[in-house]
């Protein structure tokens, strides 16, 4: 790992919270740059919140498949509590359901409703938590709306 990688990217992910959306989007496309292919760790997390600054549907999309193939190509060893609280587990929920939003607005239904079972069943595994309530109801709120 190149050296701050982490704290950098916490730190961006501070900024777009704070919503400075555009000096996020800059942070992390530089970060995404330092990235090593083959840190797929790394790779899914900046790609999950380069997504959610992204201002074009199909931007979003694209970092949100991008982040999901990290994930899918990482094990638990390379993942888990990387940050703090952070499994590969725990993620996938959250991933897919971003993808189900995202393909949902560019109108691609089907695939938004495959995203939203994945991100359901993925669900179902994670422990009672306050975050994975809120996971929940997102994944059931995305779920009724595709029908």
């Amino acid at each position: 790992m190149k050296p701050g990688l982490s704290a950098d990217i916490l730190a961006a992910i501070d900024t777009l919270h704070r919503g400075d959306v555009d000096r996020a989007r800059a942070e992390l496309e530089a970060i995404w740059a330092r990235v090593d292919p083959d840190d797929r760790f790394h790779r899914c997390v900046v790609a999950h919140y380069l997504a959610d600054a992204q201002q074009h549907p199909a931007e979003e999309l694209r970092y949100d498949v991008l982040a999901l193939a990290a994930a899918r190509g990482a094990t638990a060893a390379e993942f888990d509590d990387r940050f703090p609280g952070v499994t590969l587990g725990g993620f996938l929920p959250s991933l897919h359901l971003n993808l189900a939003a995202s393909y949902e607005r560019v109108g691609e239904l089907t695939l938004a409703r495959l995203h939203a079972a994945e991100a359901a069943e993925a669900a179902a595994r994670l422990p009672q938590t306050d975050l994975a309530e809120l996971t929940k109801r997102a994944i059931e709120r995305i779920a009724r709306r595709l029908g």
